[in-house]
């Protein structure tokens, strides 16, 4: 497989020379370059060489060639994303002027198929494989091979193969979050109040056409309150957890997978201080602790070519890469156990602060004067009619001395405050207040009251605040293996699919991962502290807008504290990134995202939430109260289902690149079930040959010694049942 450069779309060129075909072809549409890149979106084209009408003669003498194409015509007529029709290959150039290439310089080929990868590349450059096809030039091998590039399963008849009508039931199956009793659209969610329906809730700063979502508060996510909620389940059995969540790209929650889990009891921060304190680790830092989030291209002193913002649908917008730093392992544990902020409050000491909660646990120490703190219960919020109120700034002349109201609209909401005054209530307007009961506390010199924050998240609006988290792609294996011993993988799931990586994420709790996707079957384990977790399904992408986005990396000074945007332009683009800010959308500019229907999951210690590829998610992360940290483990597998991304109309489908084989674990006799050795192999990079290890060190539970796909039934007696 050859990688080449043309036209800034992404086909896959399949070469297949068939010796003859028939005349019919020159019925069929005239195909250019510019149709190929526009229709390869969504179909697969099969561009056959108009070289081949010239030899009329011998075509039309030879009946069977007919009946080649006829077969082939039947086979693929209820396939309409296979489209066929005539281009003169030889001369073919994309509009970019560079003539079409193919793989191994394939010479004279009468047919190509175009059809969409999925790109896995995220450098700023836009790839066109190719593949010859060498056949016999028969029909079932023009069949079979447009079958495998098109990802059609079409017999020559044109009915479905039976491994095609297994793929149908599948898709066909797929969950929805639509299906649940308590399904909402984004649009229902936001509905009340009415200022959330536009874009008036967004906190800008420069004018720009989005929101400014690095001022955005964590306790945002607490407007999906209302939604539907992940199933919960105890460890089920291989089948049911294939059939029910896995064959339909359902999420849920498993409750007691990680109970025998060494790691629950033994990763206390002391133990990881003792044992990994003078490793080096790479972390990421985030303002606001809002990490990846998508920010106006105007915040960052870039220059982007005119060229690349053509290619971009959303030019206006960055992804911001979270600041890296390399520190020592036992000062991130130091780091993450600092207080969260410290402030100081000086007045004339003739103040009145109105009703309001903070989302920290607080102790407010006198050092001169005294506060009497009037509190309520965070218990019965609707007596405190908790609620999204707008916010305008008061101004001060200080020549006149005189306040003044502005006739300016402040294009954001408070939701901290109460709207009660709680010293004259009007209590025929709010009649549940009524009900409160409040609490006196008297703090002076010398001494402090203590308060517990109301369940809220981590959010500052006096400074900017800093956050940790390990490097995502902190594997196990490369930083920490001897933790592997610790963890383990889903017994329901283990060996079904192919585990891609085993990843460490913690952090100080108090972090915010915007909203994205991942190509990869995700097991995400929750160790310590929780997370929650707001799932879309990936059936309507045009809603959360998948696209490229150019990215930027977010600096930061660890001398000064400051954190920076380079004046560097990054040649790449994020490929799994939303530019919606699902907690301050702006319905104007992302009008299908009010259709959207979001599901939330939240994970507890001890806990694991299935997720299945391609699902968009954004991770609230909050600490745990004992040990103020975040902590889990996922596991990435390769994909049951996958997809062409970026792409918004590009649907789920089976891995073509994977056939699981399943066998039921009640009558495990028949897969003869035992211990068998391991046994190391090595390689010599200087020879470039495998070697065997002289000494079988362990032994495997967990295979069977049957080859499944050419069985020793002799030997293996049992295993033909």
């Amino acid at each position: 497989m050859a990688v080449m450069f043309c036209e800034s779309r992404i086909v896959l060129l399949c070469v297949f020379v068939l010796a003859n075909l028939p005349a019919q072809v020159a019925v069929t549409p005239v195909i250019t370059p510019e149709d190929v890149l526009s229709m390869s979106e969504e179909k697969c084209v099969v561009a056959i060489s108009d070289k081949l009408l010239q030899q009329t003669t011998r075509v039309r003498n030879d009946a069977s060639i007919d009946r080649l194409l006829g077969l082939a015509n039947v086979a693929f007529r209820e396939e309409p994303n296979v489209l066929f029709g005539v281009s003169n290959l030889e001369t073919f150039v994309w509009p970019s002027g560079k003539r079409l290439q193919l793989y191994q310089n394939t010479k004279d080929p009468t047919a190509v198929v175009f059809k969409q990868i999925v790109l896995k590349d995220q450098e700023l450059k836009i790839g066109l494989r190719s593949s010859g096809y060498t056949g016999s030039g028969s029909v079932a091998d023009f069949i079979a091979f447009v079958n495998e590039h098109c990802n059609t399963y079409r017999s020559q008849d044109g009915r479905l193969t039976l491994d095609g009508l297994r793929r149908k039931a599948l898709l066909e199956d797929l969950f929805k979050v639509e299906q649940l009793p308590q399904s909402v659209t984004i649009s229902q969610v936001f509905q009340t109040p009415d200022l959330l329906h536009s874009d008036k809730n967004c906190l800008r700063k420069d004018g720009s056409d989005v929101c400014d979502s690095s001022q955005s508060l964590h306790s945002g996510i607490d407007k999906f309150h209302g939604i539907p909620r992940c199933e919960r389940i105890s460890s089920p059995s291989r089948h049911k957890f294939f059939n029910e969540y896995l064959a339909r790209s359902r999420p849920v929650i498993i409750t007691d997978a990680m109970d025998n889990w060494p790691a629950m009891s033994k990763w206390t921060t002391e133990f990881l201080r003792d044992r990994y304190g003078d490793k080096i680790v790479p972390i990421l830092l985030a303002p606001n602790g809002v990490y990846e989030v998508v920010e106006p291209a105007s915040k960052w002193d870039i220059e982007i070519p005119q060229a690349l913002q053509k290619e971009l649908p959303y030019p206006d917008l960055v992804v911001v890469r979270p600041a890296v730093l390399d520190m020592k392992f036992s000062d991130v544990l130091d780091f993450m156990r600092n207080l969260e902020e410290q402030h100081i409050w000086l007045s004339d000491g003739n103040t009145l602060g109105k009703t309001h909660f903070d989302p920290f646990d607080n102790f407010l120490c006198q050092v001169s004067g005294e506060k009497e703190v009037i509190l309520f219960e965070p218990h019965s919020n609707e007596r405190l009619y908790e609620a999204f109120i707008p916010e305008a700034d008061m101004y001060y002349n200080p020549t006149t001395k005189q306040f003044h109201r502005p006739a300016q609209f402040l294009k954001k909401v408070s939701v901290y405050m109460s709207p009660v005054d709680i010293q004259q209530p009007n209590l025929e307007r709010f009649k549940k207040f009524g009900e409160a009961r409040p609490m006196s506390c008297t703090s002076s010199r010398g001494k402090f009251c203590s308060y517990q924050h109301s369940g809220g998240t981590r959010c500052s609006l006096a400074q900017v605040p800093l956050s940790i988290e390990i490097w995502p792609s902190t594997s196990v294996s490369d930083y920490f293996p001897e933790l592997k011993d610790d963890i383990e993988e889903m017994p329901f799931f283990k060996n079904t699919l192919q585990l891609e990586e085993q990843c460490i994420w913690l952090s100080d709790g108090n972090t915010l991962g915007k909203t994205h996707f991942d190509p990869f079957d995700n097991f995400l384990c929750q160790v310590s502290g929780e997370k929650e977790v707001i799932l879309f399904e990936p059936h309507s992408n045009e809603r959360l807008y998948e696209a490229f986005i150019l990215e930027a990396d977010m600096y930061y000074n660890p001398t000064t504290k400051q954190f920076h945007r380079p004046a560097e332009f990054l040649k790449k683009v994020s490929l799994y990134m939303s530019p919606v800010d699902i907690q301050q959308p702006n319905l104007e500019r992302f009008k299908k995202f009010g259709e959207a229907r979001p599901m939330s999951c939240t994970i507890r210690q001890g806990e694991v939430l299935f997720m299945p590829a391609f699902w968009w998610h954004e991770v609230q992360s909050r600490p745990s109260p004992t040990e103020h940290r975040n902590l889990a483990v996922n596991f990435w597998y390769d994909p049951f289902f996958t997809k062409v991304f970026p792409c918004q109309k590009c649907p789920l489908d089976i891995s073509g690149e994977k056939e699981v084989i399943l066998f039921e674990p009640h009558n495990n006799e028949r897969l003869h079930e035992a211990y068998i050795h391991d046994a190391a192999l090595s390689y010599n990079a200087a020879t470039k040959e495998f070697g065997r290890a002289n000494t079988l060190a362990s032994v495997s539970p967990n295979f069977s010694p049957v080859d499944v796909k050419q069985p020793d039934l002799q030997v293996k007696r049992g295993f033909e049942k």
